[in-house]
């Protein structure tokens, strides 16, 4: 094991500082890939997705954040050093976001074999709706597209009724290991369409996929979705004592008014996917209304 302490945070190390392992020439349908995720390089989802691409052929590379970052969006850190640490063969931790770890893993770890593929997942929990936003799951896989490098996103659900239950989660442990089985036949098909630009998503895209924690043959199927603006629960405080408040989850009382939303399919038991392209400009019409409100605004 070594620790490296990253200075500047460019994150584009000195040359050889570090490198990971050259290995071989890859085989036509083998892809670089850099794993990440936000709930930590030891989560069960991450080693599941690793597990299924590995036993695809494909070449991984797993950095992610140190311990768990959920809820941390595309935030990174912009002062100081990060600690980033070899944890095995081709597995690095990194004292930072998931952002963080894609910027680590991109400029510093495999500085001198970029991937062909960015995954992130799988996540502790479904990022639909307004989560979609928060994720540190979905934040690390829209850096990597603002790098340059397509991504995919993948996150399995969570039944909070599940949350007191010993062991926690358990229908979404049970679910990773199909959850990662179908990132895997998800590459494989867009290798296969990829023809000769060899393009896995279309540019500046990240594929957002959300796994209903059901076993396989308890999927209702797979479907394009739309962002909804529900939630199938709401996560926030509620206070403690006089000093200090803790994180309590109820029930979401926005009504869903999104056609094909995410999370009305998702509560269906459906696979949602969702192209994102980091655009968060509101449609024509809206800007239209706002600008009609503001008339000859001057500075």
């Amino acid at each position: 094991m070594r620790t490296v302490a990253l200075l500047c945070l460019i994150l584009i190390g000195p040359t050889g500082c570090i490198s990971a392992s050259p290995g071989e020439e890859s085989a036509p349908n083998k892809l670089r890939i850099l794993l990440t995720n936000d709930d930590g390089y030891r989560s069960p989802g991450i080693r599941e997705v690793r597990a299924a691409l590995e036993g695809a052929g494909h070449d991984v590379t797993l950095v992610a954040p140190l311990d768990n970052r959920s809820g941390s969006g595309s935030s990174s850190t912009t002062g100081g050093t990060l600690e980033l640490r070899e944890q095995g063969p081709r597995t690095w931790s990194v004292g930072g976001t998931p952002a963080d770890a894609v910027r680590v893993g991109l400029g510093v770890v495999l500085e001198d074999r970029p991937p062909d593929l960015v995954v992130s997942g799988a996540n502790f929990g479904q990022n639909i709706g307004p989560a979609t936003l928060l994720s540190g799951t979905v934040g690390a896989a829209l850096t990597a597209m603002q790098l340059g490098y397509p991504a995919i996103a993948i996150s399995v659900g969570i039944d909070p009724s599940e949350l007191g239950a010993e062991p926690r989660f358990a229908s979404t442990l049970s679910a990773f290991g199909d959850a990662a089985a179908f990132v895997a036949r998800t590459i494989a098909m867009l290798q296969d369409a990829s023809g000769a630009s060899g393009a896995l998503l279309p540019d500046h895209s990240v594929l957002n996929i959300n796994y209903p924690a059901r076993r396989a043959d308890a999927v209702t199927g797979v479907v394009w979705a739309n962002i909804g603006r529900s939630a199938s629960f709401e996560v926030g405080f509620e206070r403690s004592d006089s000093d200090t408040v803790r994180l309590a989850f109820g029930s979401s009382e926005v009504q869903e008014t999104v056609e094909g939303a995410d999370t009305t399919l998702f509560d269906a038991g459906y696979v949602t996917l969702t192209l994102l392209d980091g655009d968060l400009r509101a449609p024509v019409g809206l800007s239209d209304d706002v600008g009609r409100r503001l008339g000859d605004i001057a500075p």
